[in-house]
């Protein structure tokens, strides 16, 4: 039972002379059986990268790696520049992240599938997995296998692939992975979790700048790494040990989960785009399942930013920011004044809507956990 417990509650490390090397050590490679068991619900039918092991996660890894590296930050750049002049329109909108996402989306779909993709659909599916894993609505899974569908047609034949993509800036590693296994690596990694985290970024920076108006004339770039360092895109990064290790005088004990929660990390208070203490920099991992997309999520990052900073956004009074971003925030984009606050019921509903969500997630993820948390409790 206490093996059980432990498998649950994990050991948080926050000792920052210590998480380099834990997180860089070859005995934590895997993601912990709680995280995984909530990605599997989180983004079904997909299976996201960060769920499966071995050699099946090291061929999907290679693809991640070429894609995001070989494609132009040049491309990156015009895929934002386009989406920007599609999404951004003046006006009040009842939630500030749902527009950016919708912007983020665009570019992504462009990025990933160039003129093949369908980019009003990636962005209703995008919104709809981003909407679970935030727990604040059900998954809508005719959606997402409308998403698969599209998928799998655009994905079939590797040679018919063109364009300046990630498809054909790592055709070799892609063409490697059947067919299943790349729809569930562009459906969940590119596209959805490339989105999300984008958006996320893009809008606390434009949530954090509304509320310190003292920080107008800062950079974007020295506003997006204030943002990630104050709300880091992972909420927590897990590991198992695979074996009875010391690492950095630690010792931990075969099977025994770890966590590291970035936000934990950021002494310092405040938002301050000033800062150069390079705080913030474990939001994208580091070691062996350290997220490769850091280069290109942050060109295109800068340029959605630029864009919606230029256009101008007001938001609500009042808005309790939070890293979840599980609240919506009204915003006025353009000229035009900031818009009234949430009423009370309104946020009230939103929150009873949140904690609905979050009992039901939880004890489903131990579900679909519950047979690999036997397998951890057997082989530990």
């Amino acid at each position: 039972m206490l093996r059980a417990i432990r498998q649950v509650w994990m050991r948080r490390i926050d000792d920052t002379s210590a998480i380099d090397a834990v997180l860089r050590s070859p005995a934590f490679r895997d993601r912990a059986v709680l995280e995984k068991a909530l990605s599997t619900r989180f983004f079904a039918p997909f299976l996201h990268q960060e769920v499966v092991t071995g050699a099946r996660f090291e061929a999907r890894a290679r693809w991640s790696r070429a894609a995001l590296a070989n494609i132009p930050l040049d491309r990156v750049t015009r895929a934002g520049q386009t989406a920007c002049d599609a999404a951004i329109a003046p006006g009040m909108v009842e939630s500030l992240l749902d527009v950016v996402r919708e912007t983020v989306a665009r570019a992504t779909c462009e990025l990933v599938l160039g003129e093949r993709g369908d980019p009003d659909l990636v962005a209703r599916a995008v919104a709809d997995i981003d909407r679970g894993i935030k727990m604040v609505g059900r998954a809508s899974m005719p959606l997402r296998h409308e998403l698969g569908r599209m998928l799998e047609r655009e994905l079939a034949e590797p040679d018919g692939w063109s364009g300046i993509t990630y498809l054909t800036s790592a055709r070799e590693e892609a063409s490697a992975l059947p067919l299943e296994e790349r729809v569930d690596h562009v459906a969940s990694v590119f596209l959805a979790t490339g989105t999300i985290q984008v958006s996320d970024v893009v809008t606390h920076a434009l949530i954090a700048l509304a509320q310190h108006p003292e920080t107008a004339t800062a950079g974007d770039e020295a506003v997006l790494h204030e943002t990630i360092r104050a709300y880091p895109v992972n909420s927590s990064i897990t590991r198992v040990a695979s074996d009875t290790v010391t690492v950095a005088g630690l010792g931990f004990s075969r099977g025994e989960p770890v966590t590291v929660v970035p936000e934990r990390l950021a002494a310092a208070s405040g938002f301050d785009p000033s800062r150069t203490d390079g705080a913030g920099h474990w939001a994208f991992g580091t070691g062996p399942r350290a997220c490769p997309a850091r280069r290109v999520a942050l060109a295109l990052a800068h340029v959605i930013l630029g864009r919606y900073r230029a256009a101008g956004v007001r938001i609500e009074p009042g808005y309790p920011h939070k890293r979840s971003l599980a609240l919506p925030v009204r915003a006025t984009i353009g000229e035009g004044p900031a818009p009234a606050p949430t009423g009370h019921f309104k946020r009230l509903g939103g929150l009873a809507r949140y904690v609905a969500t979050s009992i039901e997630s939880y004890p489903a993820a131990f579900v679909i956990g519950w047979p690999e948390l036997l397998r951890a409790l057997r082989d530990g």
